[in-house]
């Protein structure tokens, strides 16, 4: 024998059947991967279908949220505006009562003794002093600069 032939691969076949041991595991792998699979492909169907389910349910209840929300607001504007007539009402019947004459006349005598009084003078001169407008201009400037 020379060196070449040594170093050459043979020409003749093995003995043992390499092929058959990996159809046997084929064989047995095989039909377990089509399950998963099969499984994974009804898995995907069903998230699908419960997610788009789902997302309708969700629209749906936040359209019927809006409705109620939009209603419920008329309802309030209504309710309040009700009951600013109803109090405004109440009101003007209370003040014709002899008990509501003399209780306002007691605080428009206060008021006068207040700012006709001895008080009156510096109160009046608080409320009304000119000077508040160059008081507000200068805060007004402070402000926008800092």
């Amino acid at each position: 024998m020379s060196k070449v032939t040594l170093l050459a691969a043979p020409t003749t076949e093995p003995s043992m059947d390499i092929h058959r041991h990996q159809s046997e595991f084929g064989n047995v792998v095989r039909p377990t991967l089509q399950f998963t699979q099969r499984s994974q492909k009804n898995v995907t169907s069903i998230a699908l279908s419960v997610l788009l389910y789902l997302s309708y349910v969700l629209n749906s209840t936040l359209f019927v949220v809006l409705l109620l929300a939009r209603y419920s607001l008329q309802v309030a504007k209504l309710g309040i505006v009700n009951a600013a007539f109803l109090s405004r009402w109440v009101w003007s019947k209370m003040r014709q009562t002899q008990r509501a004459k003399r209780a306002v006349r007691k605080f428009e005598m206060e008021l006068t003794s207040i700012f006709f009084g001895p008080v009156g003078n510096g109160v009046a001169l608080l409320l009304l002093w000119p000077g508040w407008i160059i008081v507000f201009f200068f805060w007004a400037l402070w402000r926008m600069a800092g």
